[in-house]
C-alpha cells in the first residue's frame, strides 16, 4: 500500500496511480480512494476521462483529486469490464424511460410514493463523490444545490473552462463558486439589475438578459415577466455572441420555463454543453413559486420523452434530486457521446 496521497507534494507514482501512457496500456484503471472508511471508484485515463467530458486525456494527464490523508490503491481489471457495465446500466435506463414515455403509462406509476413524476428516471451513470462535486451553500440540501462531475479536470484539457449560469435571483453560490475554481463563468438573467448584491462585484461576468425564445407563446402573460422591457436572446445567439464554441456546464433554475428552453432553444442547437444541472419542474408544482402555465400537462410520460430525448442526444443522468415538493427535481447529466 503506497503512502498517504498529497496533491500538492506527492508525485503520481507514489500516489499509487500510473502515468497517462501506462494507464491507456493497461486499457484503463481504476482507483479506489478510501477516506474516512468511504470507497469511492474513479475511472482514470482514457474511458473514464473521456466520460466526465475530457475528449484530449491523451494530451492532458490525470491529476488525483485533494484527498488528505487519503490512502490510494490501484486496482488492474480487464479493459472491457468497466465499459460494458456502463453500457449495459445505460440501456437498462433508456428502457425505463422508454416505457415510461408511452402513452398511458402514468397509470401505472406509484402515485403514493414521493416524487413518483420522475420514478422511471433511473440513474444512468453512476458516479459518486469526489467526482462529483456538490456546489450549494453551507448547509442546504441537495434539493438546494448543483453537481459538477469532474470538477478536478475541468481545466486540464488545454482551455478554460466555460460555464453559463441562468436564472439568478437572489442566489449566485454556484456562479461565484465555478469563477473561484477558475472556470470563465457567466450568469445570465433578466429580471434583476447589475447593482443587484447577488451580481455585483463578483469573480463572474453577468448579462442582462434571458437566455431563451423571447416571442415563445409560454411568456405571453407571463406574471414573471409583466412590465416589458426584458432582454431575451437565444442560446445558440448567446454563445456566438460570446464567442464560445464549447459549453462546459448549463446550470439553470427558472420555474418552469424549462421545458419551453429544451422544446425550443437547447434540443435544436448545434452546439450542446457537455454537462447540465437543472431543477425540472412538472404539473402539480406550487403555484407560488412555478407559474402553471409552463408546466401545464408536464408530467411523469413529459418527463421520461426529455429524459429521453437528451439520452440519445449522448447525456446520462448522473444525479436526481427531488424536492420537498414532490413536483419538482434536480438533475445533473453528463454527455458522454456526440
Amino acid at each position: 500500500r503506497p503512502p498517504p496521497c498529497s496533491h500538492v507534494s506527492g508525485s503520481r507514482r507514489q500516489c499509487g496511480f500510473p502515468t497517462a501512457a501506462e494507464a491507456r496500456a493497461m486499457g484503463g484503471a481504476s482507483h479506489v480512494f478510501r477516506c474516512g472508511g468511504l470507497a469511492f471508484m474513479a475511472l482514470c485515463v482514457g474511458y473514464g476521462v473521456h466520460m466526465f467530458g475530457v475528449r484530449q486525456a491523451s494530451k492532458a494527464p490525470f491529476r488525483p483529486p485533494t484527498l488528505k490523508g487519503a490512502e490510494v490503491t490501484t486496482t488492474r481489471a480487464p479493459p472491457t469490464i468497466l465499459p460494458e457495465a456502463f453500457r449495459k446500466l445505460a440501456e437498462a435506463a433508456r428502457a425505463e424511460l422508454e416505457r415510461g414515455a408511452q402513452p398511458g403509462a402514468a397509470e401505472l406509476a406509484d402515485k403514493k410514493k414521493h416524487g413518483w413524476v420522475f420514478g422511471s428516471v433511473l440513474i444512468s451513470m453512476p458516479l459518486a463523490q469526489p467526482i462529483v462535486v456538490p456546489v450549494r451553500p453551507r448547509g442546504a440540501p441537495p434539493s438546494e444545490g448543483k453537481n459538477v462531475v469532474g470538477m478536478q479536470v475541468l481545466n486540464a484539457t488545454g482551455r478554460k473552462c466555460v460555464v453559463y449560469g441562468m436564472g439568478i435571483a437572489g442566489e449566485s453560490h454556484f456562479e461565484q463558486t465555478m469563477a473561484e475554481s477558475g472556470c470563465e463563468t457567466h450568469a445570465f438573467d433578466c429580471t434583476i439589475k447589475p447593482d443587484s448584491p447577488a451580481v455585483k462585484d463578483k469573480a463572474f461576468t453577468f448579462h442582462e438578459w434571458c437566455i431563451g425564445p423571447e416571442k415563445s407563446k409560454i411568456n405571453k402573460n407571463n406574471l414573471y415577466l409583466v412590465g416589458g422591457g426584458l432582454r431575451f436572446k437565444t442560446f445558440t445567439s448567446t454563445l456566438k455572441e460570446l464567442g464560445h464554441p464549447v459549453l462546459d456546464i448549463l446550470k439553470f433554475d427558472i420555474e418552469g420555463f424549462e421545458w419551453t428552453l429544451f422544446e425550443e432553444d437547447l434540443l435544436p442547437a448545434s452546439i450542446l454543453p457537455n454537462q447540465l444541472s437543472f431543477e425540472l419542474h412538472t404539473e402539480g408544482a406550487n403555484t407560488a413559486f412555478v407559474p402553471p402555465e409552463p408546466v401545464k400537462g408536464k408530467s411523469f410520460e413529459e418527463v421520461n420523452a426529455l429524459i429521453l430525448r437528451l439520452f440519445d442526444l449522448g447525456y446520462r443522468v448522473v444525479d436526481k434530486a427531488v424536492n420537498y415538493d414532490q413536483f419538482c427535481s434536480e438533475f445533473t447529466l453528463v454527455r458522454v457521446a456526440d
